[in-house]
């Protein structure tokens, strides 16, 4: 009889290191998981706010090297940026305009008609505003529920917007 209680006393001791070890892998486990959750949630929003910023810094660098006439025209979806530039002697226009959920970007040769399906998506936005005080540019552009403004005095000549 002694020893059968020596081995079932043996028994749950292991049983009970086990199970304790079990509980800690699982934690462990879990633990990684939901950590790895969160490395990839906050790699997602570093991802989108670099993204939003360096289309803001492109906008910003777009205004700032333009030596033409620049101006503010209303759109059927709110304010386009106009920029008249001239390259090798012909007349060309840069529009930066919110078209179909996404900034958008038209570069052509002024002869040519606007066709806004025609630009370039810089990033995914949601609004586009545009003020203009003599040669200050004072754009807001709403991005992912972030709201991005700044200022800019261009180069080029001014227009009545």
């Amino acid at each position: 009889m002694a020893w059968t209680t020596e081995h079932s006393g043996r028994s749950i001791g292991t049983l009970a290191t086990l199970l304790l070890f079990g509980i800690f892998t699982l934690s462990a486990a879990a633990l990684t998981v939901v950590g790895a959750q969160v490395y990839q949630a906050i790699l997602e929003d570093t991802r989108q706010n670099n993204n939003q910023r360096a289309s803001c810094a492109y906008l910003m660098n777009r205004l700032r090297s333009v030596n033409g006439p620049i101006s503010i025209e209303q759109y059927q979806e709110g304010s386009m940026l106009v920029m008249e530039e001239e390259i090798g002697g012909e007349q060309y226009l840069t529009r930066v305009y919110l078209h179909e959920g996404y900034l958008t970007e038209s570069f052509l040769p002024a002869v040519f008609e606007f066709d806004p399906d025609n630009g370039e998506q810089i990033i995914e936005a949601s609004d586009f505003q545009l003020k203009q005080e003599g040669a200050l540019f004072q754009c807001q552009v709403k991005c992912g529920g972030e709201v991005y403004s700044f200022s800019v005095k261009s180069r080029g000549e001014e227009t009545a917007s």
